[in-house]
């Protein structure tokens, strides 16, 4: 609570000297923090919810305040920059895609959203997550297992299960 609360002091600060008739805002993260639900605590080395669903804000001229829960990837993060500022260039190829229909009330079209938590120094744990619509599929890499998740009955991943059926398979 202290470090968020220090954080929202610091960017008070410097957003009340932003023009935003002039300059584009973008607040990211890479990863939010285990603070033990799931065993983990710290930041970077596991794929549940608390630690990569994390916001991501943008705020400029003709930016209205809304908020979106579809999932999104940090890679989208540089196309919907250049969609803002009218610098996308029609034949370039990104990883990822512009936010930019969502911001002005479209819908995005569903896609798999990738994540990875590199090997932590201290546990050498090291795993791949996907997202699909209400579908999370994490595979740890050092244990060899994957879990299967079911957010909208089971946001808090606690009843995952091994996938194993053909409609898992899909």
């Amino acid at each position: 609570d202290e470090s968020l609360a220090v954080t929202d002091r610091h960017l008070e600060t410097l957003l009340k000297e932003v023009d935003f008739e002039q300059t584009l805002v973008v607040l990211a993260s890479d990863h939010g923090q285990g603070l033990g639900t799931h065993g983990h605590h710290g930041h970077g080395s596991h794929l549940f919810e608390e630690a990569i669903h994390v916001p991501l804000v943008f705020a400029g001229k003709g930016i209205a305040a809304q908020r979106h829960q579809q999932v999104v990837q940090n890679v989208d993060i540089v196309p919907t920059v250049l969609n803002l500022l009218n610098l996308a260039n029609a034949e370039a190829q990104w990883d990822g895609r512009s936010l930019v229909p969502a911001m002005l009330g479209g819908e995005l079209a569903p896609q798999p959203i990738f994540s990875e938590a590199l090997p932590d120094p201290n546990t050498n744990d090291h795993a791949w997550a996907m997202v699909h619509g209400q579908h999370k599929l994490i595979h740890d890499l050092k244990r060899q297992t994957q879990t299967l998740y079911q957010l909208s009955d089971d946001p808090q991943e606690k009843a995952g299960r091994e996938p194993n059926s053909a409609q898992d398979q899909k």
